[in-house]
């Protein structure tokens, strides 16, 4: 079997695909087409009569009916979670401790 890597302009339209399922984020969209990128070469090195619309197609097919969303939604949480401890690691309040005399 011969190896199938995918052009630049394919991997551009992998990027135009997932975008028009409404991936906004750059890191999800960059995960995703990795993820796409990756399974259509192996469709396409299993099949070499295959192009690269009906590897996308048939790849496409193995997600659920609602595409992206559910990855989408696990990756959103991740980054507000980071983005939280984040915000929290810079802006927490200096312990506070009370200076006891040492005169009794």
């Amino acid at each position: 079997m011969t190896e199938n890597h995918l052009t630049t302009d394919q991997i551009q339209s992998l990027f135009a695909f997932v975008k028009s399922k409404y991936v906004r984020y750059i890191d999800v969209q960059y995960e995703l087409v990795d993820h796409l990128a990756t399974a259509i070469e192996d469709e396409m090195q299993k099949d070499s009569k295959l192009s690269f619309e009906a590897a996308l197609s048939k790849v496409y097919a193995r997600f659920p009916i609602t595409g992206f969303y559910q990855f989408y939604c696990i990756k959103s949480r991740q980054f507000r979670q980071l983005l939280v401890a984040a915000i929290l690691q810079f802006t927490h309040l200096p312990l506070l401790r009370p200076k006891f005399s040492s005169r009794y």
